[in-house]
């Protein structure tokens, strides 16, 4: 059952009381305002307008921060104005409704209860018990998300289960904002989450280590999917050791109209380097000194993608998108991984939505999103 657990359980009640407390109010102060205080109907709808306003107006603009604040930090805001709202309109309510003490109680009310009522319709549940294993998606590359057993997120719940002798039965549903075959591990990111999650799901205890191994099994970007932050990655990648980090640094991320097949650009590369000695890769004194540091101008200084000219090779329009942001004023402009995602590192904030802007107006690409780094690994909110 998906009450089975006491915060399942907790979940269900709080959603159940933030919309008993809308329909509570917006059907008792009406028949309050008519029958106790005999006002017309038209009164009582113009008594009300504040809070349903509000309340729309609010569950409409709320989801822009939903990628900005995690659900607990919106549920905790919307339960604090809420509360205030009332406690307020508890002290300032009289016969006037119309009193702008009372219409700020309303507003307040409005805009706790709209971020509330939208976050329970909204938050995704990454994972949930089912009769059988089933992923389904939703985003803008849905169609393009395999939704059988070779998804990685489906690998890993069974990966999980089997080494704790557990059926997978469980709905795996995705929210995909990541581009598919954009260069950026979006699968993996996906598989990473799973892992998590139903490990959260079936209480199995898992260790760190335990899971790093079924992500090292299941590709090599998963495991810094799981750990997040910054890692230098050897062997296939799926060796990592932490690397620290002197400060947050700003990203602008441009997505590509389509995808690129990562084995055609290492494919490619091949072609591009055959009968050149590749050396044995090194990672880059200046670029662990500038990520120690937190200096954006030295980082900028050492980026490279050794894979970039062979996605140049293949889709030679990202040369468009490249330029275009380096125009706006990007520090740094380069492939992410073997594209067609491509990355441009920002000087600050401002300098992020001013490159973001410029790229999603130059036509060079589909859409372009600010970032920033480090940032955290997979994580059961």
């Amino acid at each position: 059952s998906v009450l089975g657990r006491a915060s399942e359980r907790s979940a269900v009640y709080a959603m159940f009381i933030v919309v008993a407390l809308e329909a509570a109010l917006n059907f008792t102060v009406p028949l309050y305002i008519q029958i106790v205080q005999g006002r017309t109907p038209f009164d009582t709808s113009l008594a009300m307008m504040p809070f349903n306003l509000t309340v729309f107006v609010t569950a409409t603009l709320i989801v822009r921060f939903y990628r900005r604040y995690p659900p607990r930090v919106i549920g905790v805001v919307g339960f604090c104005l809420t509360t205030v709202g009332l406690l307020w309109l508890a002290f300032v309510v009289t016969n006037n409704w119309e009193t702008l003490p009372t219409i700020l109680g309303l507003v307040v009310f409005g805009v706790g209860q709209g971020a509330l009522v939208t976050l329970v319709f909204n938050v995704l549940v990454t994972a949930a018990p089912a009769d059988t294993l089933r992923v389904t998606c939703t985003g803008p590359d849905a169609a393009q998300v395999p939704l059988d057993a070779t998804n990685l997120a489906a690998r890993a719940a069974v990966a999980l289960a089997e080494r704790h002798g557990i059926s997978p039965d469980v709905h795996l549903h995705i929210a995909k904002d990541i581009p598919v075959a954009g260069g950026m591990a979006g699968g993996s990111a996906d598989g990473a989450a799973a892992l998590v999650a139903c490990d959260a799901l079936w209480s199995t205890g898992a260790s760190q280590d335990e899971l790093l191994a079924i992500c090292a099994e299941l590709g090599s970007d998963v495991p810094f999917s799981l750990i997040g932050g910054a890692a230098l990655g050897v062997g296939r990648g799926e060796q990592l050791t932490p690397i620290e980090v002197g400060g947050t640094f700003h990203w602008v991320f441009a997505v590509a109209e389509g995808g690129l097949s990562t084995p055609a650009v290492y494919g490619e590369f091949d072609r591009l380097t055959a009968g050149a000695r590749v050396p044995e890769p090194t990672a880059s004194p200046a670029l662990l000194a500038a990520l120690r540091k937190g200096d954006t101008t030295a980082l900028a200084d050492a980026l490279g993608n050794d894979l970039q000219a062979a996605a140049l090779s293949l889709r030679p329009s990202l040369a468009d998108t490249l330029a275009a942001g380096t125009a706006a004023g990007a520090l740094a402009a380069l492939v992410s991984g073997s594209g067609p995602t491509t990355a441009f590192l920002a000087a600050d904030a401002d300098a992020a939505r001013t490159i973001a802007d410029a790229l999603a107006a130059s036509g060079t690409c589909r859409s372009a999103r600010v970032a920033v780094s480090p940032a955290p690994g997979a994580t059961v909110r």
